[in-house]
């Protein structure tokens, strides 16, 4: 091998080093700071924008890999001959898909547990508990110090006479989960 193809191939591994470090920051922003707090308010809208972004990705492969079908120049990828720019890339939106993935079951955890304690605790109406899930995020709860908040965050373990109907159905929630194993979510 040359000079210049050792150059190359240096350069492009320190360049595949340089994306996928970016994806993995890039997909930790996207998952911590927009996947995340969307699915704590919207889960099932949230979801389904991830599926429909990893539809245009698997149809954006398989065109590729249908274009590419018998080419000199095509990279074997996964079992399939595309281009080395879809051969590049395809790791990095698998690392950023993952994160997603992971940022969305956060932040529908936390909507079941941290947001939804505490919009049950002062909800007088299934109304008022719907639009309370739809516009609160945990960052607010987190920013609070009302008894609803310190409810959500466990300083309080018994609704008070200012919380609504469906409090005891929060404290219900949060004895069970206080008393389940950890090891079996």
């Amino acid at each position: 091998m040359s000079d210049p193809d050792q150059a190359r191939s240096a350069f492009d591994w320190l360049g595949r080093c340089v994306l996928y470090g970016a994806a993995v920051v890039g997909g930790w922003f996207l998952s911590t700071r927009v996947v995340s707090p969307r699915a704590e308010n919207y889960p099932a809208e949230t979801a389904a924008v991830l599926i429909a972004a990893g539809g245009v990705v698997y149809l954006v492969f398989q065109a590729d890999k249908r274009r590419m079908r018998g080419r000199e120049d095509a990279t074997e990828f996964m079992f399939a001959s595309v281009s080395p720019l879809v051969a590049a890339l395809s790791p990095a939106f698998i690392i950023v898909a993952v994160l997603c993935i992971f940022g969305w079951v956060q932040g529908d955890q936390s909507r079941t547990s941290y947001l939804g304690v505490y919009c049950k605790y002062g909800a007088v109406s299934r109304a008022q508990l719907n639009g309370c899930m739809k516009h609160v995020n945990s960052d607010d709860i987190d920013d609070l110090e009302t008894p609803a908040a310190r409810f959500a965050r466990g300083e309080l373990d018994e609704c008070a006479t200012d919380s609504g109907p469906f409090c005891g159905e929060a404290a219900a929630q949060k004895s069970y989960d206080d008393q389940r194993d950890p090891q079996y979510p």
